[in-house]
């Protein structure tokens, strides 16, 4: 047993070592691409890449965009498809403006307090920061302006506890 334990143990990735002043990025929770038909791109890349569907959420009144969530065969990355709904969406706008692309790439964190903090050391505002709470768990989300970034808009996201932000 001991030797197993050992052995799990040394295989077990390095834990991040964060620089003063950073966000304190743990992973790349996921890449979004903003397409005028959410579902016939997921299908391309269930085909063409081998992704499998994660999560679609549900079209309705009022709503901005609608999405397909895939996973990469390895589960180590999730890819996001934007569909605009409704008048004036800011899906809309970028596929009017840019076309269809990548829209933002999202980064969970390990401490929401750390990459404020970092942001304002900076002189970074974020925008569009929410809370909720997903089965009793805390998650934060908030954005940075592509300005701040050179050119892509960023998300990032901290959870209480895996799972809980999709």
């Amino acid at each position: 047993f001991r030797a197993e334990a050992t052995e799990r143990a040394e295989h077990r990735p390095p834990q991040p070592r964060f620089e003063a002043h950073t966000l304190g990025i743990i992973a790349i929770n996921h890449l979004s691409h903003a397409f005028h038909d959410r579902v016939a791109l997921a299908q391309w890349y269930e085909r063409v890449f081998g992704m499998e569907r994660f999560h679609s959420s549900p079209g309705g009144d009022g709503l901005a965009f609608t999405t397909e969530v895939l996973e990469t065969p390895t589960r180590q990355m999730r890819w996001e498809v934007l569909e605009p709904q409704g008048e004036g969406s800011f899906v809309q706008r970028f596929l009017d403006r840019r076309g269809p692309g990548m829209h933002h790439v999202t980064f969970e964190i390990g401490d929401w307090e750390r990459a404020l903090q970092a942001c304002d050391y900076h002189g970074i505002p974020i925008f569009g920061d929410r809370e909720g709470e997903t089965d009793g768990a805390v998650w934060r989300e908030a954005f940075i302006n592509p300005r701040y970034t050179g050119g892509m808009l960023v998300q990032f996201f901290w959870q209480e506890r895996p799972g809980v932000w999709i």
